[in-house]
């Protein structure tokens, strides 16, 4: 079955002249005109189609992913270079500036594209970490989510919901770990929503 996407209202809002012109050509490049002009959405059966974030919202959101870069967190880059992609925006000059020099460094010299975007560390490419850090990414937000919403329906304490998450789950992890993973979790969900506000509580990690 065919996703059906958000179509926008072209007869109360038709394509101008520049975005009937490049209609035929690349219809990505539609979409952002259009969404700058009226309501933004994208025709991607990948994404969702309707975006209900503002362009004020996703520049202070690149902003924070810039200033994570300057504070020498390279995954960085790619994250903000994957987030321009779903929302379908041009990337920033200093984003397109370092893809620029990855590519650079690629032709001058054997490289690991994996190191080059910071990811080593985090996502290791090979060996026994690798694994378990890709799982752990998913456990982790799947904890939280599940703990979350014991939170907010059952007014259950942050321990508390945890303890049932993980039964519910049946997680691999006992307590006190568990907590961490969610607490880790916490602070990229609290930083990704300050930096949407506009807010220099928590930055994006």
């Amino acid at each position: 079955m065919t996703k059906k996407l958000f179509e926008p209202d072209f007869d109360r809002h038709p394509l101008n002249k520049i975005e009937t012109a490049l209609e035929p050509l690349e219809k990505s490049w539609v979409d952002f005109l259009y969404g700058v002009r009226v309501n933004r959405y994208i025709r991607a059966e990948r994404r969702p189609s309707f975006r209900f974030s503002g362009y004020d919202k996703l520049h202070r959101i690149l902003d924070h992913y810039e200033q994570q870069l300057k504070d020498g967190n390279r995954t960085a880059i790619f994250t903000a270079l994957i987030y321009c992609v779903q929302e379908n925006v041009p990337l920033p000059y200093w984003l397109g500036d370092e893809i620029l020099d990855i590519n650079k460094k690629v032709h001058q010299k054997p490289s690991n594209l994996h190191e080059l975007f910071g990811l080593g560390s985090k996502l290791p490419a090979r060996g026994e970490r690798a694994t378990k850090a890709r799982r752990d990414v998913q456990l982790r937000g799947k904890l939280w989510d599940a703990a979350s919403e014991l939170i907010a329906k059952s007014k259950m304490s942050k321990d508390s919901a945890i303890k049932q998450a993980r039964e519910q789950l049946d997680f691999p992890y006992k307590q006190r770990k568990s907590r961490e993973m969610f607490d880790a979790q916490e602070r990229i969900q609290s930083a990704y929503i300050d930096a949407g506000k506009g807010t220099t509580k928590h930055r994006i990690k």
